[in-house]
């Protein structure tokens, strides 16, 4: 596509979604091109990852996709390839060395996103009981072309898990849970000092599961332009069991924790948690009996920062039942002057389906496009994948649950755990939302494995 024509797309995406944003309208997904990512990938002495932890991250022509132990460059301009024009292990992306080590280990739970303020890929992953961290940007929007890579060791703890990422115009920011219990840690790597110098951290004694927020600030008025980085996170009280959800700042001035204790965090009391891990028994799955568990978190997987809304989304239960839950916050200038909405918007997507590990992405529309992407499972259906479509302006509505992939049922499970997350991205260039999940199937010998699946699709409105 040239620059013109992009120019010309652009300008009747921003017409549409004024005439949108203005006249409101009903929102409706059109699927297009789906096609099968990879399959059961192999690591370090041949093993098997299961589940893979799918993500994915789509820039300018290319589209990087994630799963545990591996990493796939996929081209989708100007003539989209549905197989990938590269692969190569994490732990060669990485120059991490940990196959060659005693024992060998793999890199695990990684995570992609594209930076707009750059047009650079961003790759983030651990291992397991390592201290360390790995972040890779590509060296261009190419991401062919190179990368440069740092290893971070945090000194706090010995173990870190379920990172985050996130990015604004000053910082790239990652977050990880402790092990030991010592709450989470979020380090923000400054973009001009990358990757001589080491990141800027904070420890949140009391938290998990952080989640960075990936912002954009299309009004330079904006209070939190270029100030503040935002982070979202869905807390338990491991003492009193409360729940709540958690807004944390990130000052970009003073680079560092947000100062004030009085303002940051910011608690809304909120029903926001489930106990971890809660079972989904799929007991005539293809009519046939089976007790099958497949097991997974009500943490939320990303955030999203645009014109003062900070979005995210997780699955907690709602009368018995995981179903994938929204959630709106005006942040209101917030810690500079005024305090986020209290009240909050937020809602569940009910569907004849049990919806989880939802992740969720707000276009640059004036109108606000929504997309998001859940596992879907019920008794009599094996776990697929889904999406919902959205409008977030003047007031939030969703599309009922489209269904873009249904797996089988596995007859032997590989692991009790059917995942911790799915991925979601927008499209840089005509605003349209990418997938990627998990789904059950055969493999060309009949063996039963996990593969993933790519989905692009746009929200239009009637």
């Amino acid at each position: 596509m040239s620059p013109a024509t992009r120019l010309i797309a652009g300008i009747v995406v921003l017409v549409v979604g004024l005439v949108a944003s203005v006249l409101g309208g009903t929102p409706s997904v059109v699927l297009r091109q789906g096609f099968d990512g990879p399959s059961e990938v192999q690591g370090c002495l041949s093993r098997r990852y299961n589940p893979p932890d799918p993500g994915i991250a789509v820039g300018l022509n290319h589209a990087i996709v994630t799963v545990n132990s591996r990493i796939f460059v996929y081209r989708i301009r100007p003539i989209q390839v549905i197989t990938p024009v590269s692969q190569q292990s994490l732990d060669d992306f990485f120059g991490a060395g940990l196959c060659d080590g005693q024992p060998p280990s793999d890199l695990f739970d990684p995570h992609c996103v594209w930076d707009h303020y750059l047009n650079r890929f961003i790759v983030v992953a651990i291992a397991p009981g390592s201290p360390y961290i790995w972040i890779a940007v590509s060296t261009s929007s190419d991401p062919t072309l190179g990368w440069t890579v740092k290893q971070y060791q945090n000194t706090v703890a010995d173990g870190v898990d379920y990172p985050g990422v996130g990015y604004d115009d000053v910082n790239w920011y990652v977050t990880v849970n402790l092990s030991a219990n010592l709450g989470a840690l979020i380090c923000a790597f400054k973009k001009s000092e990358f990757p001589g110098a080491n990141p800027y951290t904070q420890v949140v004694s009391d938290g998990e599961s952080i989640m960075p927020a990936m912002a954009w600030y299309p009004d330079p008025s904006d209070p939190a332009h270029p100030n503040f980085g935002y982070f979202m996170e869905a807390f338990r009280d491991a003492v009193t069991g409360d729940t709540s959800i958690r807004l944390h700042v990130w000052d970009n001035i003073g680079n560092g924790y947000y100062d004030d204790p009085t303002k940051n965090p910011f608690v809304f009391p909120f029903s926001a948690w489930v106990d971890p891990f809660p079972d989904l028994d799929l007991e005539q799955c293809e009519g046939r009996v089976r007790d099958e568990r497949y097991q997974h978190a009500a943490e939320l997987r990303n955030c999203v920062y645009q014109v003062g809304k900070l979005y995210s989304a997780h699955a907690p239960l709602m009368q018995g039942r995981e179903q994938a839950r929204w959630i709106e916050v005006q942040v209101n200038g917030w810690p500079a002057v005024g305090t986020p909405n209290p009240g909050m918007t937020d809602g569940y997507l009910t569907s004849d389906y049990l919806t989880f590990m939802p992740a969720i992405a707000r276009n640059r529309n004036p109108a606000g496009h929504l997309g998001m992407v859940v596992a879907t499972a019920e008794v009599g259906t094996p776990p697929g994948i889904g999406v919902f479509g959205g409008l977030a302006e003047p007031t939030i509505s969703w599309t009922p649950l489209v269904n873009v992939k249904t797996g089988l049922c596995a007859t032997d499970p590989p692991s009790p755990i059917w995942g911790d997350f799915f991925e979601i991205a927008v499209d840089p260039v005509d605003g349209s939302f990418w997938i990627i999940g998990e789904y059950w199937k055969l493999n060309d010998t009949g063996q039963e494995i996990w593969g993933t699946w790519i989905q692009n699709f746009r929200v239009v409105v009637q």
